[in-house]
């Protein structure tokens, strides 16, 4: 039977979870896209053979959670600017509270990414897999290393005294340039004010975490990393870079879907399913693997140590 709960923090924030227990199976944890809820994993779920327990989390500001913290509060204007730190530990108040004593695999996309990654640094004894679809990684206009060292020239005149408050003034400018941009792009895919409203409270709240500082924290073999080539929202390069700036010791796997976009779980849930369940089984392995994927055609290729990848069968769109 699932277990269909709401819980309340320690720091009074709402969280929904859906708990579907089988003994001696192990457990995964599925965190959502920012403004995804639970049922944006159903195509997926679909698929699953039922050989583990699934815990689903809205987290604060996703989902029931927040319908349920807005009624409950009788109020439109709470701040849900909610940062990564605070989301991981809710997280773990939910497993404590659920009394498994064990280890589970944590699997995260995009938004849900960035905080699964956090939430393997703050309590690494607890995460077995990591499992990071498209993650969340760094802010989008700080995507590419040249972007990053111009804000860090603009960080540099903002500490010095004789330009802090024109420096302070174009912060503040740029700042409300990027919300009124994340209302414009939001409201095509989130027409109700209220959730778009909210995802962009949680999208300022996830932007000062940079994954990259804390990828040396990570649990030892632990991170499979899926990406894919045709993401709108997200730089192919920075994909890359994530896999090449893990240190190896933490990696696991990369696969790398070559027709895929942002949205893949609608594009090829089946795929996303198989390739869930094939890395749970995967067993640890002295050196990291590489996979490229074509999800129209259900194949995926391994690369050799030192080899070219193979290549897809003769009928592929992908050679």
């Amino acid at each position: 039977m699932v277990k269909k709960s709401f819980f309340t923090t320690s720091q009074n924030r709402v969280v929904y979870y859906e708990l579907d227990y089988r003994e001696n199976t192990e457990v995964v944890v599925f965190l959502n896209g920012l403004s995804d809820s639970i049922e944006s994993w159903n195509p997926v779920k679909a698929y699953f053979k039922g050989n583990q327990s699934t815990l689903f989390i809205d987290l604060i500001g996703q989902g029931k959670s927040m319908v349920e913290e807005i009624n409950k509060r009788e109020s439109h204007n709470l701040d849900f600017k909610i940062s990564v730190e605070e989301q991981a530990l809710a997280i773990k108040e939910v497993w404590d509270s659920l009394k498994i004593n064990s280890k589970f695999h944590l699997l995260g996309f995009s938004y849900g990414g960035g905080v699964a990654i956090r939430a393997a640094t703050l309590f690494p004894e607890l995460i077995d897999k990591l499992i990071l679809f498209l993650p969340y990684i760094i802010r989008l206009d700080l995507a590419f290393p040249i972007q990053r060292m111009w804000a860090g020239q603009m960080g540099f005149l903002k500490n010095l005294s004789l330009f802090k408050p024109q420096m302070n003034a174009l912060g503040d400018s740029y700042q409300k340039i990027i919300r009124d941009y994340m209302n414009f792009r939001f409201s095509k895919h989130i027409p109700d004010n209220d959730v778009r409203r909210v995802s962009m409270d949680l999208t300022e709240g996830i932007m000062p975490f940079n994954a990259f500082d804390y990828f040396d924290l990570l649990p030892e073999q632990s991170v499979h990393l899926i990406t894919v080539e045709h993401d709108t929202l997200v730089p192919k390069s920075l994909y890359y870079e994530i896999w090449s700036r893990l240190p190896e010791s933490k990696k696991c796997s990369w696969l790398n879907i070559k027709d895929g976009e942002h949205l893949i779980f609608e594009q090829a849930p089946l795929y996303c399913a198989q390739w869930i369940e094939k890395v749970l089984n995967f067993k640890n392995r002295t050196s990291p693997r590489t996979f490229e994927g074509n999800s129209y055609r259900m194949e995926t290729r391994e690369k050799p140590e030192n080899a070219p990848y193979p290549p897809f069968s003769p009928h592929s769109k992908i050679s």
